[in-house]
């Protein structure tokens, strides 16, 4: 009986790796196909949200020409580009301006919480 027992356990051994291999596969598999799913799920919503974002760029190049345009009959069209021009040049330096500011003052205050 002692024999059957040494036997036995390489083969047991044997089995357990196979077994192993062959589950760890199946979850690769399991995971490979839940990754695929959800990027397709997303996929089709970043699609929908580029979209909106080019048509919304659009509405606000409407948005701007219609400013132009308004102004043009007040200022003549030259001013009125120039306006236009300047004002959203002084709106986006300042939101950069945020933006830099805000990126710069992150990195302290992560290290405070850190340290």
């Amino acid at each position: 009986m002692a024999d059957d027992a040494r036997i036995a356990l390489p083969a047991l051994v044997a089995q357990l790796a196979e077994d192993a291999k062959t589950s760890a596969r199946a979850e690769i598999r399991l995971a490979k196909a839940k990754a695929l799913a959800k990027f397709a799920a997303v996929k089709s919503g970043a699609i929908l949200l580029v979209v909106a974002a080019i048509l919304l760029l659009l509405a606000l190049i409407g948005l701007v020409v219609g400013c132009v345009m308004a102004l043009a009959t007040l200022i003549g069209p030259g001013f009125a580009g120039l306006v236009v021009f300047l004002v959203l040049a002084v709106v986006a330096g300042l939101f950069a301006w945020l933006g830099v500011r805000q990126i710069s003052t992150k990195p302290d205050a992560v290290a405070e919480k850190a340290g």
